[in-house]
């Protein structure tokens, strides 16, 4: 069958299977021909007019014909039409990027519906340089579960990203600095409130606050000397040290580059803590402690 032919048939509820060619098809289109030409639909088709006019114009027997196909589809005519009005706008070209674009689940633009910019990522809020180290890695550490770290460490720039996404990435870095307000005081949220840059807000508060503080590295440095065991049983006491360790670990960072040495650097000083929580122990456990320091392998710190 014809194109033409297909669109007639269809439009007035012709059977798909009958003989065109009889008197009996000849006449019925013959008698609808003037109507089809001059009704909204037949314009909607080439293209004339949109799909919004020939809605709100459409015919009576338009109604019929699409209501009986539609109810023999199986399809409700509301869908119907969804459908049909979508296949046109798609060939027509006029189909906005934001209907044809479908972000994927663990895609840095993709915003989970618990995304929200209300939600408090990190159990602190800043104050200054005295807990930044502390700060910045629970935001990091909750960032990256997100897929959102990028945002603050630059990765994830609008330029990297096509420009039919530039849209979503202004939601998403919206979101990502709500985030970074949502856990500073009260005292450092006017200096970013006005911001529009989750990056440029981060790297502000690196240089401001990510500093070498001697007298911070001392005192984390003596408390680990000085703790003892004490009254406590050995695994509260061991999580207290190992605390300061990570703390340590942030204000001095060991080197990470995987080379020979740095291998060497970081087997000595675990080497170091083991006496460090060995030393800390009560006099009761002396005797574990000459086992474990006569060993030709000295077991992990854990």
């Amino acid at each position: 069958m014809y194109r033409k032919e297909w669109i007639f048939c269809t439009l007035f509820s012709f059977p798909i299977g009958v003989n065109q060619r009889s008197p009996n098809f000849a006449l019925r289109l013959s008698l609808h021909l003037h109507h089809f030409s001059s009704s909204p639909f037949f314009s909607f088709l080439h293209g004339s007019i949109d799909h919004r006019t020939w809605y709100q114009s459409r015919s009576p027997i338009e109604d019929w014909s699409l209501s009986k196909r539609t109810r023999l589809a199986g399809e409700t005519l509301g869908a119907r039409r969804r459908r049909t009005v979508k296949k046109k706008l798609q060939k027509m070209g006029d189909l906005s990027q934001g209907e044809r674009i479908v972000i994927e689940h663990g895609h840095p633009l993709y915003v989970h519906p618990s995304d929200t910019s209300g939600c408090v990522l990190a159990p602190v809020k800043l104050i200054g340089s005295e807990n930044y180290g502390v700060w910045s890695r629970a935001m990091r550490i909750s960032l990256l579960a997100k897929k959102k770290l990028g945002f603050v460490t630059g990765a994830c720039k609008k330029e990297s990203f096509d420009e039919s996404l530039h849209e979503q990435w202004e939601t998403v870095n919206a979101i990502v600095l709500s985030w970074i307000m949502n856990t500073v005081s009260e005292s450092l949220l006017s200096g970013i409130v006005y911001a529009s840059n989750a990056h440029l807000v981060w790297e502000d508060l690196k240089e401001s606050f990510d500093k070498v503080n001697r007298v911070r590295t001392f005192q984390v440095h003596t408390a680990i000397a000085n703790l003892k065991q004490g009254t406590n049983p050995v695994s509260m006491y061991f999580s207290k040290l190992k605390e300061l360790w990570s703390e340590f670990d942030l204000i001095a960072p060991s080197p990470n580059c995987g080379c020979p040495k740095s291998k060497d650097y970081v087997e000595y000083l675990q080497e170091q803590r083991l006496m460090q929580f060995l030393s800390g122990l009560n006099e009761s456990y002396d005797q574990a402690k000459r086992q474990i320091l006569m060993k030709s392998n000295a077991p992990s710190v854990n």
